[in-house]
């Protein structure tokens, strides 16, 4: 899965970027390229119940699910004219599974921002305003194009036309196509153009360190209720200070700090829920692992990610709930004695949690 990382310029993308995926891209390189140039970091999404196998199995290697982030640098552009379209290439962010979108909300009177103050407010609606348009420039070309498909008598298109007619009016009324209903077949008529303002998005609300702990503007506070999209408060610099320390220095430092978890730890789990994902286990080979998967999956088809052999030669999956392998003590001789350790068919539909031992034959 990728995550792109996009926002106005001076937003702090790139110190987000480097604090999500422990890297030190230096923030001077921007001012040295003609060129976008790409940065990817795969980060490990974690999962307390992986740890927990990896502790009683103690497998020769242990595997997180992965979820890689995008940073695109630009050369720089007039801050005066900035937008995100002018910081940021949509060919590369079609490609991405997600968006998160960072939002300045910090002020340093050294960093001018773009739009001459700070307002988080503001700078959201321009992203996503941003997004729509790029999205209405694809819909209205492939819509012309329909039409004059249309007129030499070829029909087949009709379906994509109608489709395209209705997105577009949402798209002009400044709605976002992730909060459109849009239906099974719908999604297979338009999944080629990758539409931007689709993509699930976490906003994060580049923070200084004095105002942690500090409540959100009301407006963003209702915004992030709403559900239209998540906000998290997070200070990169200090993100990046607390992920160097060890585990218990970790704890112990959250703790004075009145920080329950790492906002880093925030950021990974709602891009998982807005992907809406699921992790599944295997144990198997000296190797304990956790894979990534869409919710409402079958078993043949997550078989299929594991290896295509598996898929092509599924006779059945054997599986067991983590929380019932929990009950019976992580011991695969008790879940089978009390008969939870169960045989499943092709279409069964994996749940999270699941701990699954693919049988096949090719």
């Amino acid at each position: 899965m990728k995550i792109a990382i996009i926002g106005l310029i001076d937003s702090g993308k790139t110190t987000v970027f480097n604090a999500l995926s422990r890297q030190n891209i230096p923030l001077e390189e921007y001012a040295s390229i003609d060129k976008p140039k790409i940065h990817l970091g795969t980060v490990h999404v974690p999962d307390a119940r992986l740890e927990q196998l990896a502790s009683i199995f103690k497998p020769k290697k242990t595997t997180y699910a992965e979820l890689t982030f995008v940073d695109v640098a630009h050369p720089p552009v007039q801050k005066e004219t900035a937008t995100v379209k002018k910081d940021f290439d949509p060919s590369l962010a079609r490609e991405a599974d997600a968006f998160v979108h960072v939002v300045r909300a910090f002020d340093d009177p050294n960093v001018a921002h773009p739009k001459g103050e700070v307002n988080p407010l503001r700078d959201i609606a321009m992203v996503e305003s941003d997004l729509i348009i790029l999205d209405l420039e694809v819909a209205q070309n492939r819509i012309k194009k329909i039409e004059s498909d249309l007129k030499k008598g070829r029909k087949e298109e009709e379906k994509e036309y109608n489709c395209l007619k209705r997105l577009v009016k949402e798209l002009e009324s400044e709605i976002p196509l992730r909060n459109v209903a849009i239906s099974e077949e719908e999604g297979k008529l338009i999944r080629a153009y990758q539409f931007l303002s689709q993509k699930p998005i976490v906003v994060i609300l580049n923070i200084s360190e004095e105002q942690i702990g500090k409540p959100l503007l009301d407006k963003l506070e209702a915004l992030d209720r709403s559900g239209a999209m998540a906000v998290i408060p997070f200070c990169s610099k200090l993100e990046m200070e607390i992920l160097e320390l060890d585990e218990a220095e970790r704890a112990e430092y959250l703790k004075e700090i009145g920080m329950a978890e790492l906002s880093h730890d925030k950021v990974l789990d709602e891009i998982y829920a807005r992907l809406n994902l699921l992790s599944f286990f295997t144990v198997v080979g000296g190797e304990v692992k956790a894979w990534s998967l869409k919710r409402d999956t079958k078993a043949i088809d997550a078989a299929g990610k594991i290896h295509t052999d598996m898929e092509r030669g599924f006779i059945k999956a054997e599986i067991i709930g983590f929380d019932d392998f929990k009950k019976c003590d992580f011991s695969f001789a008790n879940a089978k004695a009390k008969g939870l350790l169960r045989l499943e068919a092709k279409d069964y539909i994996i749940k999270d949690g699941d701990i699954i031992n693919f049988k096949f034959s090719v």
